[in-house]
């Protein structure tokens, strides 16, 4: 797979450049305004059908968020849901695609400020979360992509803002949140 970026200021839909078979990392980031709130999730296109999620991640602000897309989409598509009156003006994004491989790998201990995605390169070992206090415990989860994406295992009790969990094996671990993060082996 190659990586493809892309720059835009509205809705779009753009081709990935996937290799088959695996997750694609895409990185997302509003460019010009924090109050600019996007969704952006995958699109599957075959011979005449084409069948769009809901969307794989809600982005607030500029932060960047990382996410995987499962290896059946071959599009992703980009919608803006606040509006000018919002202050968001015109809200450039960056949109930025690459082999889930290019995540960076798990560490001793992990933080962020937003969804980001790591690789798991070891065995079965425990893990110590923590998210912030003041996001709500519904915009947060951790889940385990296996490294062929094809099965995705939730880890914590998303009502839950500290506690352990267990890395199933190697793959990839999301950790989704508008907010910040820790994780610690």
């Amino acid at each position: 797979m190659k990586e493809v970026s892309y720059q835009g200021r509205r809705n779009r839909e753009v081709e990935l450049c996937r290799d088959p078979g695996m997750p694609t990392l895409v990185e997302f980031q509003a460019r010009n305004s924090w109050f600019s709130a996007f969704v952006v999730g995958g699109i599957a296109k075959s011979a005449g059908r084409e069948e769009r999620e809901p969307a794989s991640i809600s982005t607030w602000g500029r932060k960047p968020y990382r996410f995987l897309l499962a290896p059946r989409f071959t599009h992703a598509f980009v919608k803006r849901i606040s509006d000018s009156n919002s202050g968001g003006g015109i809200a450039r994004w960056q949109f930025r695609a690459t082999p889930a491989s290019a995540a960076r790998i798990l560490s001793s201990a992990e933080i962020g400020m937003a969804t980001d995605v790591v690789r798991c390169t070891a065995a079965v070992r425990s893990a110590s979360y923590e998210f912030s206090p003041k996001i709500p415990t519904q915009d947060i989860n951790i889940l385990h992509f296996s490294e062929d994406g094809k099965k995705v295992t939730e880890l914590i009790d998303p009502a839950v803002i500290r506690g352990t969990f267990k890395i199933p094996g190697p793959g990839y671990l999301q950790i989704e949140t508008p907010g910040p993060w820790e994780i610690k082996l």
